[in-house]
């Protein structure tokens, strides 16, 4: 990381100690690429860090001035500078929230090989790290600031590691504390949760230790026996998300193009949700933006339309369904093809699968074709050739027109002037 080098050698000529600190940390023992990187230093941080910003043509950020935190950006890289907490290293240490985050390397030493740095490390965390383990500092620390509850287990799924019983149990009493943190700061840790593949076995642990429910109190009224349904679905999704080509054939291509990072997220939390009204409570309550509301409540609403598909797909339901979900079809039919694979499912995931892929098949090949020729009228359209004034049948004539273009009755401008001059001769009183 060039910055981190660059800010390495302005400390050293300037004699400030500075250490870098938490995951940065971490990921170099790990053997990751640092990509940020948390620096504490001795002294005024804001003023080390615009003067190294001004050296170095970089972008000096005021992140919190109370805690004397800034960062410095140049491209596509950046660190954040903040004081020793306590005024000494060991100290700051103390005060974070894993173990395997609260070590620290003096900067002078990112020159030598991770093996030969001098690691400061008072509560065992390199340790931790050998031994894949999740252990907090302290239960007060997890108290001070209750989003670490979460970190816990969003560390524990993104590095594969199990969490000390201790912790697990400390956050048990801590668990009714999570409600506190901002709505924003919540919904960036269960992103980062819900963007894991496997994200399912945290979740299920966050529920049995009592720190998934306070986050969604709308749901509170769930039973044990629905919250194991509602797991098992999210565990059959994310099997599917994991190789759709292996569950819906060729079509499965379609998911992995169609079905960004973005979408996952909203399907994964989409599961948890029982229909629109709540949905739109909790995406309201924790704030997620416009876009992550809009999705997530399409798919709460159309999931029960699929989830009632089950005889033969005619052309009509295809067509009816698609013309409503368009491209939210491919996280329609992941969850479709997952609930099928649930007990007591009452249509098999093989004609499960034979209906989805279907489905897909039709909605990439003609349905799309069909759709790429709208719009073939508009209001203008009905003003200026049909001489119709402005009102509510406009909306019925244009909408029955798009259907019958759906349908593929009807394929150019003159066939819609024409279908639409029959709809408005219905539509007219005897």
């Amino acid at each position: 990381m060039l910055l981190l080098d660059l800010f390495r050698r302005f400390t050293i000529e300037q004699g400030i100690p500075a250490w870098l600190v938490g995951g940065a940390v971490r990921d170099l023992l790990l053997g990751k690429e640092i990509k940020d990187a948390d620096i504490a230093v001795e002294g005024d941080s804001l003023a080390i860090a615009g003067g190294f910003s001004l050296e170095t043509g970089a972008t000096f950020v005021l992140l919190d001035r109370e805690w004397g935190t800034g960062r410095v950006v140049r491209g596509q890289e950046q660190i954040d500078i903040s004081p020793l907490r306590g005024g000494g290293i060991r100290t700051d240490l103390a005060e974070r929230d894993i173990t395997i985050n609260a070590m620290a390397i003096p900067l002078p030493d990112l020159g030598k090989k991770p093996e030969s740095a001098s690691v400061t490390d008072p509560l065992g965390g390199r340790k931790d790290l050998k031994a894949r383990l999740i252990r907090m500092v302290s239960e007060e620390n997890l108290r001070k600031d209750p989003l670490r509850l979460l970190r816990v287990y969003r560390f524990s799924a993104a590095l594969s590691f199990s969490i000390d019983e201790k912790t697990r149990e400390a956050v048990r009493r801590c668990a009714p504390l999570i409600a506190s943190p901002a709505p924003e700061r919540i919904s960036a840790e269960l992103r980062q949760i819900l963007g894991l593949p496997s994200s399912h076995p945290t979740i299920r642990a966050m529920v049995e230790d009592g720190i998934f429910i306070p986050i969604f109190p709308e749901l509170r009224h769930e039973e044990p026996h629905e919250w194991d349904a509602i797991l098992s679905l999210c565990k059959e999704t994310e099997e599917i998300l994991g190789n759709p080509c292996l569950f819906l054939g060729e079509e499965g291509t379609e998911i992995t193009h169609h079905l960004s990072p973005f979408t996952t997220v909203c399907l994964k939390l989409s599961l948890f949700l029982p229909d629109p009204v709540i949905a739109a409570e909790v995406c309201s309550r924790l704030r997620l933006s416009a876009k992550e509301t809009c999705l997530i409540r399409s798919l709460v609403l159309h999931r029960q339309s699929l989830s009632c598909l089950a005889g033969p797909l005619t052309e009509e339901k295809a067509i009816a369904l698609l013309r409503a979900t368009g491209d939210e079809i491919h996280a329609l039919a992941v969850i479709r093809l997952a609930s099928s694979r649930l007990p007591g499912s009452a249509l098999p995931p093989d004609r499960a699968s034979s209906l989805c892929q279907e489905l897909l098949s039709f909605y990439h090949g003609e349905f799309r074709r069909r759709k790429a020729l709208l719009p073939l009228l508009t209001g203008k359209d009905l003003k200026d050739e049909l001489l119709l004034n402005p009102s509510p049948l406009f909306k019925t004539i244009l909408s029955a027109v798009e259907e019958r273009v759906l349908r593929g009755e009807v394929r150019t401008r003159p066939e819609a002037l024409a279908a639409a001059l029959e709809i408005l001769e219905k539509q007219r009183p005897l």
